[in-house]
């Protein structure tokens, strides 16, 4: 979907200082407005997943349709804001937010 030549400038501008003065490595994580994921945030978002249904005792599934779901969300609100601006002014939020406090089993009880 994505090709080498979208990825490969940013990873070189960056790579280099990163592993140098961080001691690190920098992988892009590349998104189209539609949703679409390179294979590296593919990656990324797979080992996220299993870290975290590992640590909280969730199903697999259940943990990453939760996070595509609020990653495409995130880039159709960030999508909209840059074709039609914002109609108020941004405000910090207020209240404490913790991964934990989320149930990522949305399951609809009758």
């Amino acid at each position: 979907m994505f090709t080498s030549s979208m990825r490969m400038p940013k990873k070189t501008a960056y790579n280099r200082r990163v592993i140098e003065v961080e001691h690190g490595s920098f992988t892009p994580l590349i998104f189209s407005t539609a949703g679409g994921m390179g294979k590296e945030a593919i990656k990324y978002h797979k080992r996220l997943a299993a870290l975290i249904a590992n640590k909280r005792g969730e199903e697999y599934n259940h943990v990453i349709t939760f996070i595509r779901r609020r990653l495409r969300f995130s880039i159709l609100r960030t999508t909209l804001m840059a074709l039609r601006g914002t109609r108020k002014p941004t405000t910090k939020y207020k209240g404490r937010f913790s991964i934990t406090d989320i149930d990522m089993n949305l399951i609809q009880y009758e």
